[in-house]
């Protein structure tokens, strides 16, 4: 498994992941790879962080992992990870389903298809 980053103008850095992915892991990768990629990508402050987890992880990955790095500057943005989790989830959602809709594009040649 990979955990990667990636903006409109490019990809940042990429994790590999060995074994099963855990909070602690998640916490661990994001200390070491998101400021790294922020500045690679040349975002400046202009930056939001979403995710795609399983809702069980969520509670664990706020309660362990974000509350550490307030100090970081960015206290406004994890506020606002915090209120807007379920937006956060709902559009992982909408990623997931990404490779079936372009399956489905594709197959039907770019003509209306059921999503």
């Amino acid at each position: 498994m990979w955990w990667g980053c990636f903006a409109a103008g490019g990809t940042g850095a990429l994790h590999k992941i060995d074994g099963i992915m855990r909070t602690e892991n998640y916490v661990d990768i994001l200390k070491q790879h998101l400021k790294t990629s922020v500045r690679k990508l040349k975002l400046g402050s202009k930056w939001v962080f979403k995710w795609t987890l399983t809702p069980s992880i969520l509670p664990k990955l706020w309660q362990n992992g974000l509350r550490t790095t307030k100090s970081s500057g960015h206290h406004k943005a994890l506020t606002s990870v915090r209120r807007n989790g379920p937006k956060f989830i709902h559009c992982g959602k909408l990623v997931e389903g990404y490779p079936k809709r372009l399956t489905q594009i594709k197959k039907c040649k770019g003509n209306a298809t059921k999503y």
